[in-house]
């Protein structure tokens, strides 16, 4: 089941998530850095011009010694202006 059939399934599917971290980059454009409960990592973008948010699997993240994601400047930049 992915993201938009848990979302039609339980509108508050996300409270068993992880949120790591929150980019703005105006008013109506914003993405989502999520921890999936089987510990893998995925992007939800919400745009303006998208009448349904969009969710990418995050491939490639790279995780520090204890285990969290190094977000580096470039795997940001090229993820939430990618959309």
């Amino acid at each position: 089941m992915d993201e938009y059939q848990k979302r039609l399934a339980d509108p508050c599917w996300q409270r068993h998530q992880e949120l790591i971290s929150v980019f703005l980059l105006d008013s109506h454009n914003t993405s989502y850095f999520w921890k999936r409960e089987d510990n893998t990592y995925y992007w939800q973008h919400s745009r303006k011009h998208l009448d349904d948010d969009l969710f990418v699997d995050a491939d490639g993240v790279q995780l520090d010694l204890f285990g969290k994601p190094d977000l580096t400047k470039q795997f940001i930049m090229d993820a939430i202006l990618g959309v």
